[in-house]
């Protein structure tokens, strides 16, 4: 299903943002950060049945232990992927 989802906002990004109501340069930009986040829709999905899966056989730590490692990665990964400058 996430392979699905992906694939379409992969090929109908375009449409899916016309439909939106977005018009001129926004849109390439915004088709840019669809795209991205469609390429991790597979991998979302399989990180959502793993929790769940875990949370079944009653283990709601390992869940919390992995999304919040996961949440410090990503929050690193802004600030050396986007190049964030905070205000000293």
């Amino acid at each position: 299903m996430g392979s699905l989802v992906g694939v379409a906002l992969l090929t109908l990004t375009p449409q899916l943002l016309g439909m939106l109501g977005m018009h001129g340069p926004l849109v390439e930009a915004a088709a840019t950060y669809v795209r991205i986040r469609a390429l991790a829709m597979p991998l979302q999905l399989v990180a959502m049945v793993c929790n769940a899966a875990s949370i079944g056989v009653r283990d709601s730590t390992s869940p919390l232990r992995i999304t919040a490692a996961a949440a410090a990665i990503n929050c690193v990964g802004d600030f050396v992927l986007c190049q964030v400058r905070l205000p000293v």
